[in-house]
């Protein structure tokens, strides 16, 4: 079944970022769909906790997010369930985005920063206009609000992979 509810989920392509705590993209119809529910949150990170067993790994822990979510959306099939499964999978990347960020930003020189800085914001702005846009295709409706979710969950974690990536490449070169 989750397999089902994830490729629904994928089909809508409208997402809100968040940066600095703040949403970018409420203009975007995500507004209103601010759920936290704590059942969903600790149901999820058992979930993983029980997937990654002993293995501590970043690797396996990353594959445990993606499994534990579709165990999440399975369980908790409502609306307001799916969303809450989803942003706190969604926190897991982001934390690890803020975290390869910060780490980059600390070890670079003014010329490096500076790039790794104009390439963040400009990944922000980017999907600001995706969101518009996307908004404007598709209108308002409930069930764009896991599909927004789902979006966001998917480009939080591209975007933490990419700075990972980073991170390598930088690790390689600089040393």
């Amino acid at each position: 079944m989750g397999g089902i509810i994830l490729a629904l989920l994928m089909v809508g392509n409208l997402a809100a970022i968040s940066s600095d705590n703040a949403t970018i993209g409420a203009s975007a119809g995500f507004e209103g769909a601010e759920v936290r529910q704590d059942n969903e949150a600790d149901f999820l990170n058992a979930k993983i906790k029980e997937c990654t067993g002993s293995d501590e790994s970043e690797a396996k822990r990353e594959k445990c997010v993606d499994e534990a979510l579709d165990t999440c959306i399975d369980t908790y099939q409502s609306t307001a369930g799916q969303v809450a499964c989803i942003r706190t999978a969604t926190d897991i990347w982001e934390k690890k985005m803020n975290a390869a960020f910060n780490e980059l930003t600390a070890k670079m020189d003014g010329e490096q920063g500076k790039a790794l800085s104009v390439a963040q914001e400009s990944w922000k702005r980017s999907i600001e206009a995706d969101l518009d846009l996307l908004y404007a295709i598709q209108g308002t409706g409930t069930m764009y609000v896991p599909m927004r979710a789902y979006q966001k969950y998917e480009w939080v974690k591209g975007r933490a992979n990419t700075l990972q990536a980073f991170q390598q490449i930088y690790h390689e070169t600089n040393g």
